[in-house]
């Protein structure tokens, strides 16, 4: 390989998520730091830099479904959805708009920002479904952090629970015409790991998990409670997660990673980048900052913790748009108008 070709070998090395991308495209990522450098010598680097298989594997339609559950047809490099697609795929990819929130912490939830967005959705916002993406509720009283401590003063599962009730008895007021979503985050599968233990699963049924003590099945929620692999897929481009990476540029490692524009929360910051039509949004959290069970983060750490939700908007052809809810200074101004 001459020069120019090890040098984009070494800029893949270094941004993996890239080697799936095609020469053309790479040309215009890779002139930010290594200037034009022509499709021919990428295309030879591309082939060094791919894993070597002696034979092409088969694509057939089963091997497929078995990765995209929720397509049925694959064509011009395209995922296309057709009529035979599971009923909730289909209502998730009518056009419409989502309320997207995540990283509540109820009963520590900031109750002002929400009483705003809630205001701002009823009066001016034609819903159609609503995502709930993690840590909606806190489970603070089955946090492994905080065993063989004194706990919280009057802070117990069922209060919790009861108090979480209220607070998704909110969402449940909101006119939504059709799909509602729960993500399980890391707090929610405090249950579980609590569970896990071999002493405490002798507590069985009696210990009620998220699902049972929010009464999500009543509420008519889809549940999804593998927070670390669970995606749940909105429209043809956009995935929403509970969030996973914790560095201070998440919203580029989560695209550099999965090369597919993301929507997640688990940070309780706010940051936005985009790459053409590949985007990644961690849009903030809905907890009371100032609430007791924050106090384990220092001064600096809240100073970069942000108040905010989204709406997602579908497109008639699939596609996303965002609009943030920030809620700054104790205000949600959208559109000039304050709520």
């Amino acid at each position: 390989m001459n020069k120019k070709q090890k040098e984009v070998c070494e800029w893949l090395s270094d941004k993996p998520g890239y080697v799936k991308c095609s020469a053309k495209q790479i040309q215009n990522y890779i002139a930010r730091d290594h200037g034009l450098i022509s499709v021919k010598d990428i295309s030879v680097a591309l082939k060094n830099t791919r894993p070597k298989s002696k034979k092409k594997p088969k694509v057939v339609l089963k091997s497929l479904s078995d990765i995209f559950p929720w397509v049925k047809n694959y064509s011009d490099n395209t995922l296309s959805f057709k009529k035979d697609v599971s009923e909730l795929s289909k209502k998730r990819n009518q056009p419409g708009t989502y309320l997207v929130t995540g990283c509540a912490h109820a009963p520590w939830q900031n109750k002002a920002m929400y009483d705003s967005v809630f205001e701002f959705i009823s009066s001016e916002v034609n819903l159609y479904g609503i995502i709930l993406a993690g840590d909606i509720v806190d489970l603070n009283s089955l946090s492994s952090h905080d065993k063989g401590k004194k706990p919280l003063k009057g802070v117990t599962l069922d209060w919790e629970y009861e108090e979480a009730n209220k607070f998704l008895d909110q969402f449940d007021e909101l006119d939504v015409k059709g799909t509602k979503d729960f993500l399980y985050g890391n707090h929610e599968d405090r249950y579980s790991r609590y569970m896990s233990n071999i002493d405490n699963s002798k507590l069985g049924a009696s210990l009620m998990s998220p699902d049972v003590g929010l009464k999500l099945k009543e509420r008519g929620y889809n549940i999804y409670n593998d927070w670390k692999n669970d995606a749940i897929h909105l429209g043809h481009h956009l995935d929403i997660t509970h969030g996973e990476f914790l560095n201070i540029h998440t919203a580029k490692k989560t695209i550099d990673t999965y090369r597919k524009s993301t929507m997640y929360f688990h940070t309780h910051r706010f940051q936005i980048y985009v790459e053409g039509l590949v985007g990644g949004f961690n849009m903030g959290f809905g907890g009371d900052i100032n609430a007791e069970i924050f106090g384990y983060a220092t001064r600096a750490m809240k100073t970069s913790w942000m108040n905010s939700c989204a709406l997602v908007t579908l497109d008639v052809e699939g596609f996303y748009h965002v609009q943030p809810l920030i809620y700054m200074n104790n205000r949600l101004i959208v559109n000039g108008k304050t709520y």
